[in-house]
């Protein structure tokens, strides 16, 4: 009445019309599943819905439907379906609606028996007597098998109204695949049909249970029928065998009633039972006997469990011990109220338990004090084993280990050599010697020699609660809570829930014939196989696969005990014991049967921020055009603004259905197959761009595979700069503006080229003139007074005999040669100032600066720190040339009235400042070719580039100039 649920197993999904668009009315009372897998729901008055292919939708007046679908039916061939109606009866097929007609006595009476397996419906006449049944599109009428027409034998009808009027309220009738009728009478007898006709009649002379009560639909046909004593039976058709479904202590009052709605038996062997107003019920058969107080077991609460040489097995609870003999438990009545926490048996066969920290002994069906108190009582007596040597070796809290032989006592604890004093578990090993489980690690007792291993040396925990000596002499230690260890050529390897067990608690481990291992711990009992365990600690496989066992399989309780010696057998007849918070948990591994079936996996849901998409659940193209009803996206589209997605998925398996395991990988993005564990939900976050698909496969609780799974196409959108045509526009731009950059580059190189040939030419060119200049001073002053020396020298020879020409003549000469030196000198300062070498760099700047400006007219200021030394002295001469260059250009070109010339000196700067208030110019002129621009301010320009230095002439025509220089120390 609130809905659809559909159930996978482990949860109920509840579909609705507040959350399913296509569904109106939320009073459904029909459900009918077509061969293709579509599914109809019939609503009390609102017509039906249709589910395909993940979407609902509604059917009403409009479509022909009746306003009440109390039930579909199949046309009798391919996917339709019929809405029968007492007026009308129409037919869905091939995507429409129409009238159907089954026969001149179609038109329905009130009075229909319904069939469990939906292939078969019934009806009872006017006298309330059976009449004819609708069997696959036609209604087919009964007869005796001599031909009688007479039908008093079956009433339909066992409930009336409070009028009179016959009720029929449940399945009366099936069909198997190949065509038999099976029919349930009145009076309490299963009628078998052929061909419409009654061909035999069962009943308790055939071995049937006393009251036939429902068929069992399904994988296979059966009956469920109650006993005399209110057990519940499954009776299979038509081989008439049965089994015991329910003991009449665990059948559910709504299931011992003929009140069922529907039932059905799924692949798997599960058995569903749909009730009137009781919900929904499963049974299926349980692979683990289970015995209690019920039973006769002293307590509930049970701890070590022996079997003894004659095949007795023996039970110790929180309230004494008990045996089991020929199916039955006794309770020892002299061990009423004990505590008994191990059991064993000594040399002579006799029972050995332990109450608390006493140990007593069999004799006479009763148990006494063993050796009258020779061995002395400690807090608790957990295990007790008696050697190939006859000697009796007992461990407990507190006591250490202690041996038993002769009369003599002995005792071993940590101050030997024992790994812990709280002993649980002492076995014999294979080469001889002892193995003993304490609280606090492993211990080898071999030749009187003890040695110990503790969690550090590998041990899967400290807390050792069981030990086995496999037939290889492979040792297996099991632990509190530290998961399983395998112990082999001095090497531990752990096996935890990291690696595939389904818990880390290992209280006693148990082997089959199968080469299982059979594990209990406090959250059930579980499988898992040697092969694999060996496989996993030789490297050749990542992890093992464990199967777990727990009250959905018979425990009364999952919670097994542990820590008291032995935690549990395998007896004689191969049947394992394990004990528990509630009885014994009794596994026969022979009855175990795989199932082999892999579990279908479904995709659920998927979320994309949080949000609800649409979605197709598989790859299968279906014939959309013939439906009103449109696939949904056959793929997820994620765009560039969503970040998260999340995909929820399942399989559909009722065995164990919290024990499915699951993988999954996003192809594209996951190498490899990610291990879910039970989890049914994938998360993924800021997936790049591109083209994925998302898989699943999981395996039942048997660990069989799906390994095709279920598969999802996802598309992540990219964010236009990453699109196609983003990228290609991306690299024409930057091939466009690397060409441009490469051009102007170019440009650059070659302005460079012509700028430096232009100033080479320049260079040239000014040497050239330097050279004329030089020659000139040379040939006009130098060699002009040289020559006037000579010939007066001459004249000074030739007129010795003159004294007064002679001394006139050599006047001459000294003031002719005088001249000559300073001319000399003058050239000599112009190639390199040798006041630079005399007096510093100051002094020469300043000596330079007064000459030029002297004879000028220009008002001229100074202010030059002290900066001799500052520079190298390949480096003084550029800086000397350059404020030389300026003073030069502003008293030949600036007409200025006034100049100023700055060096300061800082700590890392040396700083020159030169300007004048002349006529100005135009720095710019010339642009980048120095062959247009002034070759005064090139060589400026050159000279402060090999200082290291930043040139900046500041300079507009009439308003003078301002010669900056700064050069790094």
């Amino acid at each position: 009445v609130d809905g659809l649920a559909r159930f996978d197993g482990a949860r109920f999904t509840v579909f609705n019309k507040s959350n399913s668009p296509g569904i109106v009315n939320n009073r459904f009372i029909s459900l009918f599943e077509t061969a293709g897998g579509d599914l109809w729901a019939g609503t009390e008055e609102s017509g039906a819905a249709r589910f395909h292919d993940g979407r609902f939708e509604h059917f009403g007046a409009e479509a022909g439907v009746p306003r009440g679908v109390g039930w579909i039916e199949s046309d009798g061939g391919g996917d339709g379906a019929i809405f029968p109606d007492l007026n009308q009866t129409v037919r869905f097929s091939d995507g429409k609606f129409s009238p159907f007609e089954a026969g001149s006595n179609f038109p329905l009476p009130a009075r229909v028996a319904r069939s469990s397996n939906v292939k078969i419906f019934c009806r009872s006449n006017s006298e309330n007597k059976f009449s004819e049944c609708f069997v696959n599109g036609q209604w087919i009428s009964f007869a005796f098998a001599d031909g009688s027409s007479k039908e008093k034998f079956v009433l339909v009808v066992q409930e009336a109204n409070s009028d009179r009027s016959p009720k029929v309220r449940f399945a009366s009738a099936a069909q198997e695949p190949n065509g038999i009728v099976w029919l349930i009478t009145a009076d309490g007898r299963l009628a078998r049909a052929e061909n419409g006709r009654i061909t035999r009649f069962f009943d308790e002379r055939d071995g049937l249970p006393k009251l036939p009560l429902y068929f069992m639909t399904g994988s296979q046909l059966g009956l469920v029928a109650k006993d005399a004593d209110g057990s519940l039976w499954l009776v299979d058709l038509p081989s008439m065998k049965k089994e015991l479904l329910l003991k009449k202590a665990a059948v559910p009052p709504p299931l011992e009633k003929p009140e069922i709605l529907s039932t059905y038996r799924d692949g798997e062997g599960n058995l569903w039972f749909g009730t009137v107003r009781d919900g929904l019920f499963r049974a299926r058969k349980q692979i683990i006997t289970a015995y209690s107080e019920a039973d006769g077991i002293a307590d509930k609460n049970v701890y070590p469990i022996y079997e003894d040489r004659a095949g007795t097995i023996w039970v110790g609870t929180t309230g004494g011990l008990s045996k089991y003999e020929n199916g039955t438990f006794t309770l020892i009545e002299s061990t009423e109220n004990f505590l008994v926490n191990a059991i064993g048996e000594d040399a002579l066969g006799r029972i050995l338990i332990s109450n608390f920290g006493e140990l007593y002994v069999q004799e006479k069906n009763q148990f006494v004090p063993f050796e009258h108190g020779k061995i002395p009582s400690v807090d608790f007596i957990y295990a007790i084993h008696a050697d190939r040597e006859n000697a009796l070796w007992i461990g407990g809290g507190g006591g250490g280990l202690r041996r038993f032989k002769d009369g003599v006592l002995t005792s071993f604890t940590t101050a030997d050599g024992l790994a812990g004093n709280d002993v649980k578990v002492i076995i014999e090993a294979r080469a001889g010697g002892l193995w003993i489980g304490t609280y606090d690690g492993l211990t080898r007792l071999q030749n009187g020699q003890l040695t110990s291993w503790r969690e550090t040396d590998g041990l899967p925990s400290r807390t050792v609660r069981s030990l086995y000596e496999d037939a290889d002499g492979t040792l297996w230690i099991g632990s509190y809570d530290g998961g399983l260890a395998r112990f082999k050529d001095g090497k531990f390897t752990r096996y935890n829930t990291k690696t595939g067990l389904p818990n880390d608690g290992a209280f006693q481990i148990l082997e089959d014939d199968n080469r299982n291992f059979w594990i209990s711990s406090n959250r059930g009992i579980y499988r898992v196989n040697k092969d694999e365990l060996n496989e996993f600690a030789d490297g050749r496989r990542g992890r093992v696969t464990a199967i777990a066992y727990g009250k959905s399989d018979g425990m009364l309780n999952a919670e097994c005990n542990g820590g008291r010696s032995p935690a549990g057998i395998r007896a004689r007849d191969g049947r394992l014991w394990f004990p528990t918070q509630d009885g014994v948990a009794v596994i026969d591994p022979r009855e175990i049967k795989v199932n082999s079936q892999p579990p279908p996996v479904v995709i659920e849901t998927v979320k994309i921020d949080n949000n609800n998409v649409e979605f197709r659940n598989n790859d299968v193209e279906s014939d959309s055009e013939k439906s009103k009803i449109q696939n949904p996206e056959s793929k997820i589209q994620i765009e560039p603004a969503q970040q998260n997605f999340e995909i929820g998925y399942t399989a559909l398996s009722f065995i164990n259905s919290e024990n499915l395991q699951f993988k999954y990988k996003l192809e594209g993005l996951d190498d490899d197959w990610i291990d879910a564990g039970t989890r049914r939900l994938a998360y993924y976050s800021h997936v790049p761009p591109g083209n994925y698909t998302f898989r699943v496969i999981a395996a039942n609780s048997d660990g069989v595979w799906n390994e095709q799974g279920a598969s999802l196409k996802i598309v992540v959108l990219p964010p236009f700069y990453r699109t196609w045509w983003f990228l290609i526009l991306a690299v024409f731009v930057i091939a466009a503006t690397a060409y441009l950059l490469f051009r102007r580059r170019v440009t650059q190189i070659n302005l460079k080229h012509r700028a430096e040939l232009a100033f080479s030419r320049r260079l040239i060119d000014s040497q050239e003139q330097e050279r004329k200049r030089f020659a000139a001073e040379m040939h006009d002053g130098l060699g002009q007074s040289l020559v006037i020396i000579k010939n007066r020298a001459r004249l000074s020879l030739r007129q010795s005999d003159q004294k007064e020409a002679m001394l006139d003549h050599l006047e001459n000469i000294s003031d002719t040669a005088s001249h000559a030196i300073e001319e000399a000198r003058e050239i000599a300062f112009n190639l390199r100032p040798h006041l630079l070498d005399r007096l510093g760099l100051t002094k020469t700047i300043e000596s330079m600066l007064g000459k030029v400006f002297s004879a000028s007219g220009i008002e001229f200021e100074s202010k030059i720190d002290v900066i001799d030394d500052v520079l190298e002295k390949d480096s003084e001469i550029l800086l000397y040339r350059i404020v030389q260059e300026c003073a030069n250009n502003i008293v030949k070109h600036s007409n200025a009235e006034k100049a100023t010339v700055i060096i300061e000196r800082e700590e890392k700067n040396l700083t020159v400042k030169i300007s004048d208030n002349g006529r100005g110019f135009d720095p710019s002129t010339g642009g980048n070719d120095l062959s247009k621009r002034s070759f005064g301010l090139v060589g400026i320009a050159e000279r402060t580039r090999l200082l290291g230095g930043k040139l900046n002439i500041e300079s507009k025509p009439g308003k003078g100039t301002n010669v900056s220089i700064i050069i790094n120390l």
